[in-house]
């Protein structure tokens, strides 16, 4: 049978050459003779006895002593001894301590042989003893003992046998790189397919060793050369992750249970204003933190042992300055008997807070300044109010004393001052609609429709308006507020209805998130591309002549949906009629 030594690798090629891969070690040849001998005395042994009686454990004996006779001359090449592993073996200072596939073994990781055969186990067990000396070596025969023993202890070396009754050989494969990242595997198996070695390779395993004595006299360099091209792997995978993380652009940082920073990438020394990340070791996060709440919310995170640790905190940096850093850590899980490590990444956010203060302060002054427009119109259209009404009455008085038959002129100034006294009543409104927090509570929209309905009494018999009214819902919302909404929307009906008697309909629906209300009428319609012009300040489609207003109305009824939750448009054709559509959400409504 071939003998299957380790898992191939693309690396074989810089790594040491196939000669190096023969194990060293002190075997002498009288040592050999004594077992050559021992393996013959013990066969004739057991041809003498009763092979019904003790046939089986003279076998395994005598296996054990042919396997340990294959170990012993595996470890001889053609000069018989050699005492020093080669050039190649050594490490970049000249010494043995790092693992490869020439030098020696003389202290293994812990090992964990999962197999459902006891013999197999024990026989492993042996030859693996015999190779390297005393060596710690659990057992798993079972799912429940296998569970235990990845969930236990940190392994560095796993042997297992790939037909398992419990599990296939990939899911095996799979759970031991998920539990055991940097663990060597080995598959030792007892079957003759041939597909066996291949497939485990595929499925990443370290090497594969047959239950046969040319597979077992193999174990040692097996072994040796799993746990070489396992440390090879780690490290470069360790290689390339740091120079992932030291070039990215944020801080990285790992720090044990208590917060004591262990290492950090370049960035976060720059970030904080040090030469090295060195500069950095052994120094608590708690040392950066600025604020003292910040540093009691720090440590109650790590107390908690919360999955994810989330803060926007300022830093002391070296220079004595600060800035402003969003910090972001998760514990990693540890193997049984280590110490706990907290991951983490720090994200300078000092230009994005320098950004948000200056929003807050524009967003302030512009709050200020509509405060102060709402004022400065508060107080022209009330104090504009008294004059205004002076002169209205003096230009009545005058017209009264001229016997009624004023001069066009006097009767324009009359009209012009009506109209900007509309206009400055209907600035008044609006602006104390801004003013007022709204007042919200269960509003009967069937009793304020009925209140309105008399307050335009006149207009609505001087017009023979014929007005239906269908079910309304109680809402919540300010009963006032609604009040000026209907009222604005039922006087626009009757004064845009044109030369017919106007017929207006009050109507609503719902949905589960909301109420529509409409106010449609039979009246001269807007202009589809003016539907939404309408609703603007002074914005008015007809001249004071053909149609008097002060072109505000509207806009109220925008601002009165809007601070309700909800909004409102308008669907019209000319001389079609307009239907006015308002939403307000069901559940209670924000005051913006």
């Amino acid at each position: 049978m071939r003998k299957e030594n380790a898992a191939p690798k693309p690396e074989a090629k810089a790594g040491p050459d196939a000669t190096e891969f023969r194990s060293y070690g002190s075997a002498q040849p009288s040592v050999l003779l004594g077992t050559s001998v021992s393996y013959f005395y013990v066969d004739i042994l057991a041809s003498e006895v009763d092979p019904e009686c003790c046939c089986k454990n003279y076998k395994t004996f005598k296996y054990i002593i042919l396997c340990q006779l294959m170990i012993g001359l595996s470890r001889i090449d053609n000069s018989w001894l050699r005492l020093a592993p080669s050039r190649d073996s050594l490490d970049h200072n000249g010494s043995s301590g790092n693992l490869s596939p020439g030098a020696s073994v003389k202290h293994l990781p812990p090992i964990l042989v999962i197999d459902d055969n006891q013999h197999d186990r024990d026989l492993l067990s042996l030859v693996i003893k015999g190779a390297f000396g005393d060596v710690a070596i659990d057992m798993a025969d079972d799912a429940a003992s296998m569970t235990r023993a990845l969930t236990d202890r940190p392994y560095g070396l796993v042997m297992i046998e790939f037909a398992l009754p419990w599990i296939s050989g990939e899911q095996l494969m799979d759970l031991l790189r998920e539990k055991l990242p940097e663990a060597a595997v080995v598959v030792v198996t007892g079957g003759n397919d041939p597909e066996v070695a291949p497939l485990a390779l595929r499925f990443g395993a370290d090497g594969f060793i047959t239950k046969d004595p040319q597979g077992l006299s193999t174990v040692e360099e097996v072994i040796r050369t799993a746990l070489y091209w396992s440390r090879r792997r780690r490290t470069k995978e360790d290689t390339a992750s740091r120079r992932i993380v030291d070039g990215l652009p944020v801080g990285v940082f790992v720090a044990d249970g208590r917060g004591v920073i262990l290492d950090t990438n370049p960035s976060l020394a720059t970030m904080l204003g040090y030469q090295r990340p060195a500069d950095l070791a052994h120094r608590p996060i708690q040392h950066f933190l600025v604020d003292p709440a910040a540093v009691q919310g720090f440590e109650a995170a790590i107390a908690a042992g919360s999955p994810v640790v989330e803060l926007e905190v300022e830093l002391h940096r070296r220079d004595g300055t600060t800035l402003w850093a969003r910090l972001r850590m998760r514990p990693a899980p540890a193997a049984k008997g280590m110490p706990a490590r907290l991951n983490g990444l720090v994200e300078d956010i000092s230009d994005y807070r320098r950004a948000l203060g200056e929003l807050e302060h524009r967003s302030h002054d512009l709050d200020q300044s509509a405060k102060d427009l709402e004022e400065l119109a508060y107080v022209v259209s009330h104090d504009l109010q008294q004059p205004l009404g002076v002169l209205a009455r003096a230009l009545d008085q005058i017209g009264a004393e001229n016997g009624g038959a004023s001069p066009v002129s006097l009767s324009q100034a009359r009209r012009g001052a009506a109209a900007l006294e509309r206009m400055l009543g209907s600035v008044l409104r609006l602006t104390r609609l801004e003013r007022q927090d709204l007042e919200l509570g269960q509003v009967d929209l069937e009793r304020v429709v009925e209140r309105v309905l008399d307050l335009l009494e006149a207009e609505i018999e001087a017009s023979a308006a014929a007005i239906s009214v269908e079910a309304l819902p109680t809402i919540v919302a300010d009963e006032g507020q609604m009040e000026q909404l209907f009222q604005n929307l039922i006087s626009n009906a009757i004064k845009y209805s044109g030369d017919t008697e106007p017929k207006i309909r009050i109507s609503a629906t719902e949905s589960p998130q909301e109420w529509r209300l409409t106010v449609s009428d039979s009246g001269i319609g807007i202009d589809p591309a003016a539907t939404d012009r309408v609703f603007k300040m002074f914005q008015r489609l007809h001249t004071q002549e053909e149609i008097p207003g002060s072109g505000i109305g509207l806009a109220v009824c925008r601002r009165i949906a809007t601070r309700h939750g909800g909004r409102i448009w308008v669907e019209s054709r000319p001389n079609d009629g307009s239907a006015f559509h308002i939403t307000i959400p069901r559940e209670e409504s924000h005051q913006p």
